[in-house]
């Protein structure tokens, strides 16, 4: 029976793995075995593995001739040593008889960047020129992204004293080198990544428990949620304080902070769970696929296009009201949404503001609802209104994002709008507050949207110039 690897990480973390095949010599076995302890004290440390005499002979042995020698089997099925391997052919003989021209390839990625301060889209510096960038996600305080090649990266403020003309700069992170890392979501001063094998894995601040780890502890290298090792990820959105996770089981997993029934778990008074609680207030009938989650709500959308919502409906945040009804503002548990402006269209994306929402329609069309104090809603007005309301401005739309007092929309034009609170910088012009969508000048040229991302007063927007295309 194959086995996913999340499940073979939690047998070898719980010693439950099979031995080594009996062909292996003993000293590879016993090797193994003790890398493999249980106890992280009783595992050899890389000094103590280099000075096994099957490591450091090998090593000399690559060191002094090249090659490693092994045993292959002889055209008599004899076992035989094998002899040096074929000397490598000279850089001389490898060239060929006419010089290849050399392709200089474009940039493959551009990162836009404005809020917080940055009146103007400011282009952000990339790790490498080569880099595509597949994902952007950004947070109050966080700002990262994904690339094609399954790395992680994330932006920083300079340190003192250094001479640069960004705002923020690349920052690698450690202990990558063995993941594949798809998909990221920033919270408040912590960040959760899935890899391809659809495995979670968090790191940073542990407040409020939103790490997963089962304590609050801050953690300062993505750290393997062990809670979740025996299911395949395929989604992850962090709130400020909380998470949620898909996996490919259909389950749905919440864990933080409580307040304002956020986690969709039905309890009303304020605490935290340190470790990923399933959520059972979604009916057996749905295949949840994506979780979205900020403020002090979240939403599960599924395959059946249907959009389950909890947490805070004031202003009808979340579009549960009927029409001449309204439901409480505050939600305990994932009710399913049935406006009919917004059950009649497939949603294909739903953005989580910190009071209003919106969301995009197959057709291209922008319906937002909830707080409308700086016009975020897009009507012309800045009026208070709990109605679910069509951007009539805007058509082709392929990218909506809500920040906390503005709306960011991306159409199939390459056209880039924004409406709502201009203060900061939001709106990436110096204009003044704007109730109706108004053009941002973002240069894409030959390339194309990947991500978007606006969360509280910033915006992240990706552009890629892929080689497949």
């Amino acid at each position: 029976m194959k086995i996913s690897l999340p499940a073979l990480i939690m047998k070898i973390m719980r010693g439950t793995f099979a031995p080594p095949a009996e062909h292996y010599t003993q000293e590879l076995k016993d090797l193994v075995l003790n890398l493999l302890q249980l106890d992280p004290d009783m595992r050899p440390n890389a000094n103590q593995i280099m000075a096994k005499p099957i490591v450091i002979n090998t090593t000399l042995m690559l060191l002094d001739i090249g090659s490693i020698q092994c045993k292959t089997r002889s055209e008599k099925g004899i076992i035989t040593p094998q002899a040096r391997t074929a000397k490598v052919t000279s850089k001389s003989s490898m060239k060929s008889d006419v010089e290849s021209p050399v392709l200089l390839l474009k940039p493959q990625s551009k990162v836009w960047c404005w809020g917080n301060g940055i009146s103007k889209p400011t282009v952000l510096p990339l790790p490498s020129a080569d880099a595509e960038i597949t994902e952007v996600s950004c947070s109050r305080n966080q700002k990262a992204a994904v690339t094609q090649s399954g790395t992680m990266f994330v932006w920083e403020s300079p340190p003192y004293g250094m001479d640069t003309e960004y705002p923020y700069i690349p920052r690698s992170l450690e202990g990558q080198s063995a993941v594949t890392i798809q998909h990221v979501s920033c919270g408040d001063l912590f960040i959760a990544c899935v890899t391809d094998r659809g495995i979670l894995m968090t790191f940073g601040s542990g407040a409020n428990g939103c790490l997963g780890h089962g304590d609050n502890v801050d953690v300062a290298q993505a750290k393997i949620v062990e809670a979740l090792l025996g299911y395949e990820v395929i989604n992850v959105s962090c709130g400020p304080m909380h998470i949620m996770a898909v996996t490919n089981d259909n389950e749905v997993f919440a864990w933080g902070k409580t307040d304002s029934g956020r986690l969709g778990l039905g309890i009303e008074e304020s605490t935290s769970y340190n470790k990923p609680m399933q959520v059972q207030s979604l009916p057996d009938d749905c295949t949840p696929i994506r979780v979205v989650c900020e403020f002090n709500s979240s939403v599960v959308l599924t395959t059946e296009h249907r959009t389950f919502c909890t947490g805070s409906n004031r202003d009808n945040k979340l579009g549960l009201d009927s029409p001449g009804q309204e439901l409480n503002d505050t939600i305990y548990t994932f009710t399913e949404m049935h406006h009919p402006l917004l059950c009649q269209n497939e949603i294909v994306q739903f953005s989580l503001g910190t009071l209003h929402s919106a969301v995009l329609t197959a057709t291209g069309q922008v319906y937002t609802f909830g707080s409308n104090t700086f016009g975020q809603l897009g009507i012309g007005n800045s009026e208070p209104t709990r109605e679910v309301c069509l951007v009539e401005t805007i058509a082709d739309v392929i990218s909506v994002s809500c920040g906390d007092t503005f709306t960011v929309a991306v159409t199939k034009g390459k056209e880039v709008y924004t409406w709502g609170n201009k203060a900061r910088g939001r709106l990436g012009n110096e204009d003044r507050d704007s109730l109706f969508p108004a053009l941002v000048d973002v240069k894409f040229n030959s390339l194309h949207l990947v991500s978007a991302a606006a969360s509280n007063g910033g915006t992240l927007m990706a552009l890629c110039n892929s080689l497949s295309d």
